[in-house]
């Protein structure tokens, strides 16, 4: 009888052990982040694209577009201007085919398109 009480008290205590295992509270930190740059000279904003890996499954350029433009929406109040995402990667690689190519000379590149109040470009130069 000792050996049955002894086995019934053990597993009360590996239940009781389990059970205060299991609740946990968590606890949400949000941290701000502070601003790096004055945008507020600015209204609108264009997300043109990333350049950024991913599998054939996630097209990183798009989710992150897609993120950074939401994030903009409810956070900032900049108007974000809705246009196609640029296929960064894509250009980049024809680019970087056509300078590597025998006599090719490019034109500088487009690379990104920030925020807009104005026509502005960030271009390379040679």
């Amino acid at each position: 009888m000792t050996a049955r009480s002894a086995a019934t008290i053990v597993s009360l205590v590996l239940l009781g052990a389990v059970g205060a295992c299991t609740n946990f509270y968590e606890v949400p930190i949000e941290t701000p982040i502070s601003p790096k740059m004055d945008v507020s000279p600015f209204q609108r904003v264009l997300v043109a694209g990333f350049i950024s890996g991913g599998t054939d499954d996630v097209d990183g350029n798009l989710e992150t577009v897609r993120l950074l433009r939401s994030q903009l929406r409810s956070k900032s109040s900049l108007r974000v201007i809705e246009a196609e995402v640029l296929p960064l990667v894509e250009l980049a690689a024809e680019q970087a085919k056509a300078a590597s190519a025998p006599g090719g000379d490019v034109a500088p590149a487009v690379f990104a398109i920030t925020a807009l109040d104005g026509p502005r470009r960030v271009t390379t130069g040679r």
